[in-house]
Formats: structure tokens, C-alpha cells, sequence
């Protein structure tokens, strides 16, 4: 049986900054820019912090313990959402990411500093590197939503994949010294478009197939699912990264960008497999 489909009214078709979403979209970009700039400046001054807190014994801990934490509130925020909307997870998520960065802030020592950035871990997952990549992304998302010739959600997830495996070459070229910069920061910004283009587009396609009242707790699932392939991804190639450096230095750089290139080819490949939520509910 074919699904029935909300019909679009005036209401539903309000703009992006009408009245109606403008507090939300407002509350949503701070926060954005607050993750961001937390994360900037962490990525900044964490090698000066951890010498002077002589804990560079835990300098991969203190990156991944938020990343760990937010695995378990994303999953937690799912269900709570879907009983009881987004502002109760939202709220405390804020809370809970502050308190974290200001236990941050002032720890003591390099233990106090990791359990700081775990609690932000746990605000960040309930609540959801300023760079050209990052202002690309913001352009594809932007794009995405508002060009008729992106309007095909399947196409748009597929030229995103084909954007970041193009990107991730481009960048790939700075490996080479002679090579000018500007291929790789052009490259690096394709690659940021892209991801502004499938990334959030997958979301939306969970959501057009997620039943109603499972909204929430399909959302948490491709968080967590982020979240944990992620995390898996980064320990692993640190490792390998840290293991080749020694040997051949221009095959460890080599290496990353091309894992980088293989999964965004991988992406490209699966994402023929998607289908329109019209043509594939019955």
C-alpha cells in the first residue's frame, strides 16, 4: 500500500527566517558557532596545555572522551525526544556543555581536563573548525536547500559523494611540494560543499522514511552510527599514521588521504543504491 504524504500548506512552506523559525534558526546557528569555535580553539592550545599540565600521556583521551560521551546522550536523546520533544534534550545539552567547558577551563590537571571535555561530550550529544572547508559547507547545505536543480534529494546525496571523492583528491596534492596551495584549499573546499550537500540530506531522508514517532529515535541511531564509525576510523588511523611516520614520512600522508579518498569513493558507490522515500515505501 502505498504511504500516505503530508500535503504542503502556506504554513508549512513559511520561509527560512519567517517568524515562525526565526528563534529556532537563530538558537541553532549559536550554537553552531559556539561548537565551532570550542572545537578551533581546543584543537589550538591543547599541545600548550597539555605539556604545562604534564599530561601528554592523555592528549588522545582528552579528543576522544567527548566523543565517546556523546555516543551514549545521543543515544539516550532519541527516545527522550521522541516522548518529549527537542527542548528538554536541547536545554540540558547546552547546560551540560557549558559546565564542561568551564570545568575545562579551570582544571587543575590533565585527569581534571579529560573529565571536563567528557561532560562536554554529554552536552554536545544532546544538543546536536572554522575553516574554507567549513564555510563551503555551510554554502552546499545552503544551496541544497534552496536551488531548484538540487531539489532531487537521491541526486543530491550523489553529487555530494562525487564532490567530497573529487575534493579529498584535489587536496591530496599537498603532499606534493611544489604544488601551490591553492589546489589543495580549493580542493578542500569541494570536498567541504560536498559533505554540506549529502550530509544533511541524509538526515532528512531518515527522517521521510522513519514512521511517525520513531523521528527521534532514528535520528540518535545515525548519530550514534557517526559518532561510532568515526571514532573507530580516527583511532585506527592515528595508529597506522603514527606507526608509518617513523619509516616513510610522505607514505603516511599518502595513506590518510587516500583512506579519505577510498571511503568517499565508497560513499559514491553505495549511494547508488538509494531510492526516492516515494518509490520505496508500500
Amino acid at each position: 500500500m502505498q504511504a500516505e504524504h503530508k500535503v504542503n500548506t502556506g504554513r508549512d512552506r513559511a520561509g527560512f527566517w519567517s517568524r515562525r523559525y526565526l528563534p529556532t534558526n537563530v538558537g541553532l546557528f549559536t550554537l553552531a558557532f559556539l561548537f565551532a569555535f570550542e572545537s578551533l580553539a581546543v584543537g589550538t592550545v591543547m599541545p600548550v596545555v597539555a605539556r604545562e599540565l604534564d599530561g601528554l600521556s592523555l592528549y588522545g583521551l582528552a579528543f576522544g572522551a567527548p566523543m565517546a560521551t556523546a555516543v551514549v546522550t545521543i543515544a539516550l536523546a532519541g527516545g527522550w525526544t521522541d516522548a518529549r520533544g527537542p527542548a528538554p534534550a536541547l536545554r540540558t545539552g547546552v547546560v551540560l556543555f557549558s559546565v564542561g567547558i568551564a570545568a575545562a577551563a579551570l582544571a587543575p590537571s590533565m585527569v581534571m581536563l579529560v573529565l571536563g571535555r567528557s561532560l562536554q561530550g554529554l552536552g554536545a550529544g544532546l544538543g546536536l573548525l572554522l575553516t574554507v572547508s567549513a564555510v563551503a559547507w555551510f554554502a552546499g547545505s545552503l544551496a541544497a536547500a534552496n536551488l531548484a536543480v538540487l531539489a532531487n534529494k537521491v541526486a543530491r546525496v550523489r553529487l555530494g559523494a562525487l564532490f567530497l571523492a573529487v575534493g579529498i583528491g584535489a587536496a591530496a596534492w599537498s603532499v606534493d611540494p611544489q604544488m601551490s596551495i591553492l589546489l589543495p584549499v580549493l580542493g578542500w573546499a569541494v570536498a567541504g560543499a560536498g559533505i554540506g550537500m549529502a550530509f544533511p540530506t541524509l538526515s532528512v531522508l531518515m527522517l521521510d522514511f522513519s514512521a511517525e514517532g520513531e523521528e527521534g529515535t532514528n535520528s540518535s541511531s545515525l548519530q550514534v552510527n557517526d559518532n561510532l564509525v568515526q571514532s573507530l576510523w580516527l583511532a585506527l588511523g592515528t595508529v597506522a599514521f603514527a606507526l608509518m611516520l617513523p619509516v616513510t614520512p610522505l607514505g603516511a600522508f599518502i595513506g590518510a588521504f587516500a583512506s579519505a579518498a577510498g571511503l568517499a569513493a565508497a560513499a559514491l558507490a553505495l549511494s547508488g543504491r538509494l531510492a526516492s522515500p516515494r518509490s520505496a515505501r508500500s
